[in-house]
């Protein structure tokens, strides 16, 4: 995988939101916290595991459950908005669970 954070600067945003914030006491930071197969160059092979690619189908399965159920930081910079998964992670940050399925936050 790529490293998401080279110059450390999402790290320092969420150091800083968490000084202000002393109530929150767990974070689930995605690329560290999911088995998420790495993206192999065109000329590379990657031999995953079975026990590997099952952990990451049971995470990616469980993910919605995770950010329609917590508070969700959104570190957000240029690639944010070019890559699919952290779209629909903010996508889901953005509704709320109800009897009749989704709802946004704005929707009465």
């Amino acid at each position: 995988k790529a490293m998401p954070d080279p110059s450390g600067a999402q790290l320092a945003a969420l150091r800083a939101h968490l000084r202000s914030h002393p109530h929150i006491r767990f974070v689930f930071y995605s690329y560290s916290c999911m088995a998420l197969p790495m993206r192999p160059e065109p000329w590379q092979y990657v031999a995953h595991s079975w026990y590997d690619v099952a952990v990451c189908r049971y995470q990616l399965a469980s993910l919605a459950t995770l950010f329609l159920s917590c508070s969700v930081l959104i570190l957000l910079d240029p690639p944010y908005l070019t890559r699919f998964w952290p779209q629909y992670e903010c996508f889901l940050a953005m509704q709320r669970a109800s009897s009749s399925g989704l709802l946004g936050y704005l929707t009465a």
